[in-house]
């Protein structure tokens, strides 16, 4: 269960750069709005990439609603208006285009991957690579060697996941301060962790925890040191694992948010355990959470082992 979270937080920070990000219902229906606004007052030319831009947009804010069903949806109506356009436009116009097919292509494998359909993801991520390859642009060929990795790491091919990672690794290099190796970092970490490569996993780990601080990125800083106290725990190192609660709840101080509490007061109930404590520091507060997500009756307190059933980050 917990290699499973690890891909899954490691390809939502991977993507939270995507064209258009945005979050929650009301984009959606904010660029909707939009999008119609733009398709009443008619089409332009086809080197006209603002509709192709809009698309990309609402895709993303699909996805970032929970619905990759429509993220998919949208984004192979942005490709096919893309690839419509291309068809028409001189070679030396294209570039613009390009870019938005380049983007949908990414969304694409974006809503693939969350569909679990991760073959056909893959072939989008090919085809994410070659477009990013024909626009020479290092940053999304090294962010596509790095979904890739997150793509075979759910699929349990990790030697095949390690190659891509450590691909992605190279070619950011160049980028060495940018987001995409900030998650470059964090995929190998993942990939590390699952052949039991611990301690090389908490060196990229960190490396992504000094990245992302010096990107003033909070909430992905506050991710990988989740990641790290999951290793810290795991290994009984508990006075490692004491400093970085500490650093997580002041991280946490500006982006809590529900499950990050939660998952911060299961890592207090287990460190509790660890400790001898029978009970845990559960609080009324946490368990009315708890409730809320999955159906269950709020209680005043929980045993540590029942919490780390409920929210599913057993080790």
């Amino acid at each position: 269960m917990l290699r499973y979270v690890l891909v899954l937080v490691g390809w939502l920070i991977g993507l939270c750069h995507g064209a258009g990000a945005q979050s929650g219902g009301g984009a959606v229906d904010s660029l909707r709005d939009r999008l119609e606004q733009w398709q009443r007052a008619g089409a332009s030319g086809a080197s006209d990439t603002l509709g192709l831009n809009l698309m990309n947009a609402l895709a993303t804010a699909y996805h970032h609603a929970g619905r990759p069903d429509s993220s998919l949806v949208w984004a192979v109506r942005t490709s096919t208006k893309a690839m419509e356009a291309l068809s028409t436009l001189p070679t030396d116009s294209q570039s613009d285009v390009r870019k938005q097919l380049m983007d949908a292509q990414r969304i694409q494998a974006m809503g693939l991957f969350f569909l679990n359909r991760y073959p056909e993801c893959v072939d989008r991520l090919q085809e994410y690579l070659a477009s990013a390859e024909q626009l020479g642009r290092a940053n999304d060929i090294g962010a596509a060697y790095n979904y890739m990795a997150f793509c075979y790491d759910a699929m349990d091919d990790l030697p095949t996941a390690l190659r891509w990672s450590r691909r992605s690794v190279q070619i950011l290099k160049d980028k060495p301060d940018g987001i995409d190796m900030a998650n470059a970092y964090v995929g190998l970490a993942n990939i590390l962790y699952g052949l039991a490569q611990e301690d090389s996993a908490v060196l990229y780990y960190r490396e992504a925890v000094r990245l992302h601080e010096h990107l003033d990125q909070p909430a992905n800083r506050t991710s990988a040191m989740f990641m790290l106290a999951e290793i810290f725990l795991r290994q009984e190192r508990l006075d490692s694992l004491d400093r970085y609660m500490g650093l997580i709840a002041k991280s946490m101080e500006g982006v809590s948010s529900e499950r990050s509490e939660m998952r911060y007061t299961l890592f207090q109930g287990r460190m509790a355990m660890e400790h001898g404590d029978a009970r845990g520091p559960c609080s009324f507060y946490t368990c009315g959470l708890l409730g809320r997500i999955d159906g269950g009756p709020p209680a005043a307190a929980l045993h540590p082992s029942e919490l780390v059933d409920r929210l599913g980050f057993a080790g």
